[in-house]
């Protein structure tokens, strides 16, 4: 899995380019990996705790009141703030 640091950094991030040879089990701290081309499943994590996982997203999943396709841009999305962020254990209604 790689794990996104959304808004922090504990030194073990690898930059775009050593995520890209090691394709996965990684942290960075790129966005460039939060998209349905990523082979891995991806996990943006943010200071809190809360999280956002890839392989939830497809359909109507509880991140948005909207269905999730693999033709959207997520990373623009989660850029745009368009995600509600989930808290471990309380996921899915």
């Amino acid at each position: 899995m790689i794990n996104i640091h959304f808004d922090f950094t504990n030194g073990s991030e690898l930059s775009y380019i050593e995520g890209k040879i090691k394709k996965k089990d990684f942290n960075t701290n790129c966005l460039g990996f939060f998209s349905f081309d990523t082979e891995d499943d991806v996990k943006v994590i943010k200071k809190d705790g809360s999280y956002i996982l890839k392989s939830e997203l497809l359909g109507y999943s509880g991140y948005t009141a909207r269905e999730i396709r693999e033709g959207h841009n997520i990373e623009k999305m989660l850029r745009a703030n368009s995600f509600k962020w989930q808290k471990e254990g309380i996921f899915k209604d």
